[in-house]
């Protein structure tokens, strides 16, 4: 395969990464469903935090991030130590999930999907 290709598609890659990096920052930002309950709001709001779920700190956005790891490799994650519990909850202390990121990758695939096509198309592979 050309190297042009692979650059091509390497950088189609890495811009998907960072879409879906962008897109999970902004569903949280956007206050993912179920609210917080009353008295979690209230508390929240008392001790001078947000009033949105997943904003307390800034640890779990700013733990949100995408990675070249290899040609033609991203990896997208949040690495805070407490993400995962949001994403798929835990039923056991009654925390609802809230996910992000697999949402966020399913609301950009229709683009990246466009992205490869696009430039498959381009450099007729």
């Amino acid at each position: 395969m050309d190297k042009n290709y692979l650059r091509e598609l390497d950088n189609v890659i890495q811009r998907a990464a960072l879409m879906i990096e962008g897109e999970s920052v902004n569903l949280i930002k956007s206050s993912i469903p179920p609210p917080l309950s009353p008295k979690t709001l209230l508390s929240k709001l008392k001790a001078g935090y947000s009033p949105i779920p997943l904003i307390r700190t800034g640890e779990l956005l700013q733990s949100i991030r995408s990675e070249k790891t290899g040609e033609l490799e991203s990896v997208v994650g949040a690495f805070s130590k407490y993400a995962i519990f949001h994403e798929f909850g835990v039923p056991s202390i009654n925390l609802p999930q809230r996910p992000f990121m697999v949402p966020a990758l399913d609301n950009m695939l229709p683009t990246i999907e466009d992205e490869v096509k696009e430039t498959l198309r381009r450099t007729d592979l």
